[in-house]
């Protein structure tokens, strides 16, 4: 009995050498890995047209899930869910928000639509006195009204706009722990000083110099200076897409 028991043991270590140096050449091929890309602030007609073309110019050789969020800073910074989602994600593509949507010690932005105020705060009507504000609804007629009847005191207001964008894109940057690429589409060169001033531009009021205070905190920092109109191009589209493809 016991010559048969060794004899099965060395039969079975044969068939385990020969599995080990001879396997399966028809077992099914390793799916691809997915790579899943979140796209934050867009704008969403803009969010859908670079999501299909993303998916479109992504390597074959790995699949891409890309999940669209038109939202602003403050209502991500609120959104645990959304957050949890683009940590887990492999990269979070956010559109750089102008410094006016950020609510700060002059006004609170509604985080739905942060193009729209809440309410002036009581240090700005202590600043500008005798302004009417009941009328304001928007942050582009509250900063009109301000610069018209305040010009001298204005660079007060556009200094604390820019002091709480840079508070709360640090903040994004430090929740996504590095896997964010921040995308700035200007409509005007951001090393123009004068023109990162001016009402009426996009991203208003940010300027090179804040981007390049970010750029330690984030995976990369792209930017396309767009014509007016030329958002939604097919050129402008595919090569914001192929940029965002190459730092995944």
């Amino acid at each position: 009995m016991g010559y048969q028991n060794r004899e099965a043991e060395a039969h079975a270590r044969a068939v385990s050498r020969s599995i080990a140096s001879n396997p399966r050449t028809d077992a099914a091929p390793k799916a691809p890995s997915v790579r899943d890309i979140a796209l934050i602030g867009f704008e969403r007609l803009v969010g859908q047209h670079i999501q299909a073309a993303i998916e479109e110019t992504f390597p074959k050789k790995s699949a891409v899930r890309v999940t669209f969020g038109e939202m602003g800073i403050e209502a991500l910074l609120h959104d645990p869910a959304t957050l949890e989602r683009c940590r887990k994600a492999n990269l979070t593509v956010l559109q750089i928000p102008a410094a006016s949507t950020i609510s700060n010690r002059f006004y609170t932005v509604v985080r739905a639509d942060p193009y729209r105020i809440i309410r002036p705060s009581s240090l700005l009507q202590t600043i500008y006195n005798g302004v009417d504000f009941s009328g304001v609804r928007t942050t582009d007629e509250l900063l009109s009204l301000l610069h018209a009847k305040g010009p001298d005191k204005f660079d007060v207001v556009r200094n604390e706009l820019r002091d709480a964008w840079i508070a709360r894109m640090r903040s994004v940057a430090t929740e996504l722990r590095g896997k964010l690429v921040l995308v700035a589409l200007p409509n005007h060169s951001l090393d123009d000083a004068a023109a990162c001033d001016a009402l009426g531009n996009e991203p208003l009021f940010v300027t090179r110099a804040m981007l390049a205070g970010l750029k330690s905190l984030v995976k990369d920092v792209l930017e396309m200076e767009i014509v007016s109109g030329d958002l939604l191009s097919s050129a402008v589209v595919d090569e914001l897409a192929e940029a965002i493809n190459k730092v995944i």
